[in-house]
């Protein structure tokens, strides 16, 4: 599917914009490179097919995005993940990496970006599961309340994207949340301070009760999905129609889109039909008022409501 084949139409309507691409030939995993930048991380490496065409798609419009990544979060093997690329691409998080013995410079994602980025999409699902159900004796363990001063931190420990209260309370944590004891294979950790009387600038505390364990997990949820979508969203003015999008600019940024959307119910946009006649197809909408899946079905409708008068 490349960008030519696109209506103009459908960049009006934004399609163009939310486009993202994927290697034809698939990738292949290799161990013969190095990271420029980390020299700690050894890989694999998830490079594309030499020689591979590049295709592009719709990525938000896989309405199976977001529960296909909770699901490669259980279980993040090696010939998993190159299935989940193969079908939606790389994430969008290139490192630049060399031959061991030397050579040119390529890019390729390391194994544990994929294995970290999955393992907390599935881990922050089932909390927001949880959240749902008013299940405060499930996420009580993950929130750590202190009296002198008064404050609140989060401990998320999980196993198989899977939150483990029993985790979270043996693995030994430093008190400013830095650095943390030893952790099973394939743990997922992740915590820190939400607020204290010595530092509260957005007076967070006000906002919550004292040992409450159901608002501290909603805010550890928001505040780190909002943090991973810094920079992987853009603001467009689309041309010649002159509105303006969001749109992710990687396949990470569209994962997280879909979960910030999973995190706020009330405000997602579901999926509708077209209230064109002629159409009728599924459709995601981009505002609240869009009852037309396109801007044809839209002047469509329209002209056969002028016809019919």
């Amino acid at each position: 599917m490349s960008q030519e084949h696109f209506a103009q139409s459908d960049i009006e309507e934004g399609l163009l914009a939310g486009l993202w691409r994927r290697p034809v030939d698939g990738f292949v995993w290799s161990r013969d490179y190095k990271s420029l930048s980390d020299p700690r991380d050894s890989g694999p490496w998830l490079i594309p097919i030499e020689k591979s065409g590049w295709e592009r798609y719709p990525v938000l419009q896989h309405r199976a995005l977001l529960d296909d990544f909770i699901s490669l979060g259980k279980n993040p093997t090696a010939r998993r993940v190159r299935a989940r690329a193969k079908r939606y691409g790389p994430l969008g998080v290139w490192v630049q990496i060399e031959p061991h013995g030397g050579g040119d410079v390529v890019l390729g994602e390391s194994l544990h970006e994929w294995q970290w980025h999955s393992r907390a999409v599935a881990t922050w699902s089932q909390l927001f599961e949880w959240l749902e159900r008013g299940d405060a004796t499930s996420l009580s363990p993950f929130v750590r309340w202190q009296q002198r001063p008064v404050g609140v931190g989060i401990r998320i420990a999980s196993l198989n994207g899977r939150p483990d209260g029993n985790l979270a309370t043996r693995v030994h944590v430093s008190s400013d949340y830095t650095s943390f004891g030893a952790m099973p294979q394939g743990a997922f950790w992740d915590g820190g301070m939400l607020a204290s009387e010595e530092y509260d600038p957005e007076r967070i505390l006000t906002e919550l009760r004292y040992r409450d364990s159901i608002e501290p997990i909603r805010l550890y949820l928001h505040m780190r999905v909002n943090q991973a979508l810094r920079e992987r969203i853009t603001r467009t003015i689309l041309y010649p129609s002159r509105e303006i999008r969001y749109f992710p600019v990687s396949l990470l940024g569209a994962i997280y889109v879909r979960l910030q959307d999973h995190l706020t119910p009330d405000s997602r946009l579901a999926e509708r039909r077209c209230h064109y006649s002629g159409c009728r197809n599924l459709f995601i909408p981009r505002r609240r008022d869009q009852i037309y899946c396109s801007r044809p079905c839209r002047q469509a409708a329209s002209y056969h409501k002028e016809a019919r008068k």
